[in-house]
């Protein structure tokens, strides 16, 4: 993917402010999905809410006091720490450069730290799709 492909999602993932977390999972590939806003029903017993953030590479779930999950722990306990995430808002999203770390910080104390790991994801390669993590649904492009 290429840096621009980066600044786009910094830009989209602004849209994440003030968004209530509404269901949190686990993917096919161990993604991180985040769901945000009212959930739609998009196929038998699976939802999607309006906006949400997809995350392929490593992260960590924490407070201002300890880490409390991580992207390498168990699907079981990813899932049961990361309900704390569920009907919280997001209060601010930051993406630092040149790595495109993300933070995600919620009410509550808690924030999701986001860390692409891998040098491909940097590479001004404009037939890879490869994005460590997005923004999704109902978003615009600014």
């Amino acid at each position: 993917m290429t840096r621009k492909a980066f600044e786009a999602q910094s830009t989209l993932v602004e849209q994440l402010h003030g968004q209530r977390c509404s269901q949190v999972s686990i993917g096919e590939d161990d993604e991180l999905i985040l769901d945000f806003g009212e959930l739609q029903q998009v196929g038998p017993g699976d939802f999607d809410g309006t906006l949400w953030l997809i995350v392929e590479c490593p992260w960590r779930l924490e407070t201002d006091d300890e880490v409390l999950c991580g992207w390498d722990d168990d699907e079981d306990q990813i899932t049961e720490c990361a309900r704390h995430l569920i009907g919280l808002t997001v209060d601010a999203t930051s993406v630092r450069r040149p790595g495109f770390d993300l933070t995600l910080t919620f009410s509550g104390g808690y924030r999701i730290q986001v860390f692409p790991d891998c040098l491909a994801y940097f590479s001004d390669d404009t037939t890879a799709l490869t994005i460590p993590w997005y923004v999704g649904g109902e978003v615009t492009a600014s």
